[in-house]
Parts: C-alpha cells; structure tokens; sequence
C-alpha cells in the first residue's frame, strides 16, 4: 500500500480548492459536457433530449410524466450513487416531494433526468495536467440495486465485456476523444490537475443498447484510480473488487466464503476498511 501511495504524483486538488472547481465537479456541469458529446448525434448514444435539465420548482413535474414515465431527480452535488430519489407517477408524493424541496432549499436546484434501463456500469478514468488530458483506462464499477457505489473492478475482462454489447475498440476510443474534447472546451485543465473519473453507462433504450457517455464528472481521485494503481499487486485476480466500507461490512465479507484482504490496518479502533474482495 506504501507503495502505491507513493506512486500518486499529484497534489490532492482538495488542497486548493476554488469556486470554479465547486461548478465543475456538479452535475449541471457532467450535463453540458454530454450535451457536447450529443450533439454529435452517434446513434450509439442516448438521445440528446435525455441530457438532464436544471429544476428549481417542482410546478413542471405533472407535465413531465406525459413525456415519459419514469424520472430521476439527483442532487446537484453529491457522490457515489447518493443523493438521487426516482420518480415514477406511481411515485410522487409526499416523500418525493419534500426531498426535492429540500435539495432545491439547500443547493439551490436539482437536476432531473431519465431513468433509464441500465445494463453496465463503467468509467473512463484519465490524468490531467495544465497542458493535457490523457485517458489512463477503462474501469469497472459495482453498484447495488439503488444505484450506490460499491466498489471497483481491479481486473476485469474489458474487451469481452463490450464485446458482449457489440462495442469495439474503435468506439471506445471514439467514446474517450469525444470526453477529452468536450472536457478541455469546458477548461477543466485550467481549474484542475491530478486523477480525473467520468462515470457512464451502458443502457436500453427503446429496445436498443446505447451508450450514455456522461453520468457524473469526478474532480478527484477515485476508488478506480486507487483499484487501476493496484494491478501490479494483484495479477491473476480477474474479478478481483476493491471495496471501501465500514468494519462490518468487512467482517461481514470476511465470514463469507469469499477471499479477501484488507489493504488498510484492521486494528480494534478501526471503524473504515479498504479490501479486495474476490
């Protein structure tokens, strides 16, 4: 674990922290950089009328279910799968509602999206510097059923994994120029330098498997940077899942048949862990 940690070349960027970075690591920001990426209008990726719109009042809300019926408010700022609340006209009612009142309350607005069938989960994590954006890799997430975070894929098998969507590497490719391009537009390499993720998703969509390039934009680095920094320790482990939780759902996973190994210290104080679980 020294060992990777000494590999981190960068300065954390929460170190100094600006305004400016605040609006670039919030969704409504992730919305203009797929908006970009959409106009382009590649038949693999949603639709451009599915890029997620900034609400700061709830009157459109009726309205909305005329034009499809199944929504998801998300926070403005947050993390990991939190801060969302799915919306369906079977469910928008007092408790939907009064969250969405009071993220509009504290953040401002709320940015409302499809919900969409989601098939695959994935990033694409790159490296930016004052000059550059460079992709360092494709990665490969876990959620659970309510769409959290879970942990990432050390190793994972990424070509027949797409292949298995009837994407190829040439789109991959096309996929991580059209983010780099979109990213540098928005000027991320001037307000940013370090580890950089951008979550997306594979998804049907009226029948058809698409490709939604931009969920959320990550201004720091991530558990998949950390699970990419730890391949050279953990070579023939296909599958392997980096976690990060607290010491029971460690313990939880220890007493399963599962294999894992923690990578932090487990002493009697310890109330977080990170693991490989495989």
């Amino acid at each position: 674990f020294r060992s990777v940690k000494a590999s981190f070349s960068f300065q954390s960027p929460c170190s100094q922290w600006n305004e400016k970075l605040r609006d670039l690591s919030g969704r409504h920001s992730a919305a203009l950089v797929l908006e970009m990426i959409l106009q382009k209008e590649n038949p693999l990726y949603i639709a451009v009328s599915a890029v997620s719109k900034a609400i700061q009042s709830l009157d459109a809300f009726p309205d909305l279910f005329l034009q499809r019926e199944r929504w998801v408010l998300k926070s403005p700022w947050s993390s990991s799968g939190r801060g969302l609340m799915r919306l369906s006209p079977s469910f928008f009612d007092v408790t939907e509602k009064s969250w969405a009142h009071g993220v509009i309350k504290d953040q401002g607005f709320v940015m409302l999206e499809p919900w969409f069938e989601k098939l695959f989960d994935f990033s694409l994590l790159f490296s930016v510097t004052k000059t550059d954006i460079s992709l360092l890799c494709f990665s490969r997430f876990k959620t659970n059923d309510k769409g959290q975070f879970m942990g990432s894929y050390v190793y994972w098998d990424i070509d027949n994994t797409f292949k298995n969507f009837e994407i190829d590497n040439e789109q991959l490719h096309l996929l991580a120029q059209s983010l780099i391009e979109a990213l540098k537009a928005m000027e991320y390499q001037n307000y940013y330098e370090g580890w950089l993720g951008v979550d997306a998703m594979i998804v049907r969509e009226n029948g058809k498997i698409l490709i939604h390039p931009c969920v959320v934009i990550n201004c720091r680095y991530t558990i998949g940077h950390l699970a990419f920094a730890l391949q050279p320790y953990c070579k023939n482990m296909l599958d392997a899942l980096l976690r990060v939780g607290s010491i029971d759902e460690y313990k939880a996973v220890e007493s399963s048949k599962l294999f894992s190994m923690p990578i932090s210290p487990v002493k009697k104080s310890t109330q977080f862990v990170a693991w490989i679980e495989n």
